[in-house]
């Protein structure tokens, strides 16, 4: 596993200023929480998940602004036009289990300017994700959605469990324009690959998705 890390989710998140900690490694030692913060803006996930097996899963971290996940509100991720197959296909991933919780940051002039895209705290877990990333999972829904009988332009909202083996379970469609496209939906979903999900994420129950499909014909 040589890929970049994406979609950290983190216990909480601090405002202490990177400068100011002592160097330690691979990292600096923090004086206020007694730890070292490891420097995860440049590496792979599998250093990641190395440190994080390490430490028992208990490690403080400095991350991207684009590393983190978003958060669990019903905001677009995306939306692309697929010309091969004729789709429009929006993914809106958001996580209805885990909340962060946020400590209220201090005035952003306590913090150096090279911190001003960086994000320090306890890590929780990497969110579950498909492999290779959004554009493959695009091209997979793409290549599978066949219009048939009865299937008509318009959007397919449906919702979906991330097993802790990265299986897809409870699919279901919350919203549709007919029987025939929310049955070529779930279909397609069904034949998904296993998504990847982090060893240290341990909700028995998984996370709960959503997945809007837009379906409109060339013409």
């Amino acid at each position: 596993m040589n890929q970049e890390i994406t979609n950290v989710r983190l216990q909480f998140t601090c405002d202490k200023n990177w400068e100011n900690m002592t160097d330690a490694g691979n990292g600096k030692y923090c004086h206020s929480c007694k730890k070292t913060v490891y420097d995860f803006s440049d590496v792979k996930q599998s250093e990641f998940l190395a440190i994080m097996a390490q430490n028992n899963n208990n490690v403080c971290g400095r991350f991207s602004v684009e590393q983190m996940a978003p958060q669990p509100t019903l905001m677009p991720v995306w939306k692309k036009w697929i010309s091969a197959a004729m789709i429009l296909i929006g993914i809106n991933i958001f996580n209805n289990k885990a909340q962060a919780q946020t400590k209220p940051a201090t005035s952003t002039d306590q913090r150096s300017l090279a911190d001003t895209n960086k994000v320090f705290g306890e890590v929780m877990y990497i969110e579950p994700h498909c492999p290779g990333g959004i554009e493959v999972f695009s091209k997979f829904l793409a290549d599978n959605i066949q219009y048939k009988d009865g299937i008509v332009d318009g959007r397919v909202i449906l919702s979906f469990i991330i097993k802790k083996d990265g299986s897809l379970s409870d699919i279901k469609a919350l919203r549709g324009v007919s029987a025939a496209n929310n049955e070529e939906a779930m279909r397609v979903l069904k034949l998904s690959p296993k998504w990847i999900v982090d060893p240290n994420f341990n909700n028995p129950k998984g996370i709960s998705y959503t997945v809007p499909i837009m379906f409109k014909r060339k013409g």
